[in-house]
């Protein structure tokens, strides 16, 4: 065999253990979609129900500790957010992101989508986040929300927290509506003045609110 050929073999492993090793994409920081070299390192959070993200929005405070947060339009390319959303969590469990380095947030009427993307995926240690999102101070909003729930109930999958106002009345409970979600494992708990990122980060690192 001549050196040539037996050099070829060890430079084809050499290059797959660098694709292996190589991260890639960002590693945090906020985008409107999944990028093109995904990096298998990252800690992803998709989070939905934030049109007109600033880079002062929570989007942005979110990325600035440390995770690549993911804000896709609403309704862009004909494609709804949640079928967007499980198109990009399945090509990143295929590539070997782990499913506790995922997680999706709704934000106010982002919940509706969240719980969408929990149907969707069924996978039962990914952490989802409802803030302020069981009652908006709408009735047929409200409604809505419940109808989706009785749709949507058995098929709910993963870690779910809601997160609603201390005092606030644009938020309620969203206690009775988790009722009909048997398979999830679901928690609520108030947030102060401090805001919602520490009690979301913790839920997402694996905490109970």
């Amino acid at each position: 065999m001549s050196i040539r050929h037996a050099i070829l073999p060890v430079l084809f492993g050499l290059s797959l253990l660098l694709w292996a090793c190589d991260p890639t994409g960002p590693a945090s920081g906020l985008v409107d979609g999944l990028p093109e070299a995904p990096n298998r390192e990252a800690r992803y959070l998709f989070l939905l129900g934030t049109p007109g993200e600033q880079p002062t929005g929570p989007g942005q405070a979110l990325a600035d500790k440390g995770l690549l947060v993911v804000a896709p339009k609403a309704g862009s390319e004909g494609i709804s957010r949640p079928v967007k959303v499980r198109h990009w969590i399945r090509e990143l469990l295929a590539l070997g992101v782990p499913e506790d380095r995922i997680s999706v947030v709704g934000l106010r009427s982002g919940g509706a989508d969240a719980l969408e993307v929990s149907a969707m995926v069924k996978i039962g240690d990914m952490a989802f986040v409802l803030v302020e999102a069981c009652a908006l101070g709408n009735v047929q909003q409200e409604e809505a929300f419940a109808d989706l729930i009785d749709v949507l109930g058995r098929s709910l999958r993963g870690r779910i927290l809601s997160l609603r106002a201390e005092e606030g009345v644009a938020s309620g409970s969203c206690a009775s509506l988790f009722e009909r979600a048997p398979f999830a494992e679901t928690w609520e708990t108030e947030f102060t003045d401090e805001g919602w990122v520490k009690p979301l980060l913790d839920w997402v690192d694996g905490g109970v609110g």
